[in-house]
């Protein structure tokens, strides 16, 4: 089937490229708020006659126990789900945010941190000896008790970088803390959607079909 359509505008062929451009924008899930405060922004209204300048500032947004979630669970050796089924932790993750109502109990690695006072934090402990791993636990925190005291625990920043110390009986425990929702464990992406997907295939038919099939 001869379609003749070789010889369509340019401008039409520039606005079925601009179109499908748009289209193939892909999304994100979010699993991360701002921790910090965002900087004054300054607008100017100008009218041929004053001239008007409003300043507006925004507070600083803070993660509070009611609102964060965290990876909950735990290993005693080396090797256990808690540390190495990253699988099933983003499904969990993702089905989480899809409806953050399901009761706490069907998750095995999802924890609300809102039963805990002050626990505005998400934290991975480890504790190992000998190279061996006593414990390994994903969990809420309020960022100052952990298993093991320590001075070099104190104030420790909210940065997912790792801080370990001797217990003084042969065993070292490591420390990393974050304060955004799943930041202690894989990091989540979003499903492609269906429909939005099917759309993109199709315009990309359609640009075959015009400038390919004669």
């Amino acid at each position: 089937m001869d379609l003749h359509l070789m010889s369509l505008p340019v401008s039409t062929c520039l606005v079925i490229l601009q179109l499908i451009t748009l289209m193939l924008g892909t999304s994100t899930v979010s699993t991360t708020e701002p921790s910090e405060g965002s900087t004054s922004q300054a607008t100017t209204t100008t009218t041929p006659t004053t001239t008007t300048t409003t300043t507006t500032t925004t507070t600083p947004m803070t993660t509070t126990a009611n609102d964060l979630v965290c990876y909950g669970c735990s290993d005693t050796q080396r090797g256990g789900d808690c540390q190495t089924n990253t699988k099933d932790m983003r499904s969990e993750a993702q089905g989480h945010l899809g409806n953050p109502n399901q009761g706490q109990t069907s998750w095995n690695y999802v924890k609300r941190c809102g039963g805990y006072k002050d626990f505005t934090f998400c934290v991975i402990e480890t504790l190992e000896n000998r190279g061996e791993v006593h414990s390994y636990i994903r969990d809420c925190s309020d960022g100052k008790n952990f298993s093991y005291p320590s001075g070099k625990f104190s104030n420790l920043p909210a940065d997912n970088q790792t801080t370990c110390a001797y217990t003084g009986q042969g065993y070292v425990i490591c420390i990393r803390l974050c304060r955004t929702n799943f930041c202690n464990g894989p990091i989540i992406t979003a499903a492609a959607d269906p429909l939005r997907t099917s759309f993109v295939y199709l315009m990309l038919l359609t640009f075959y079909m015009i400038f390919f099939v004669r």
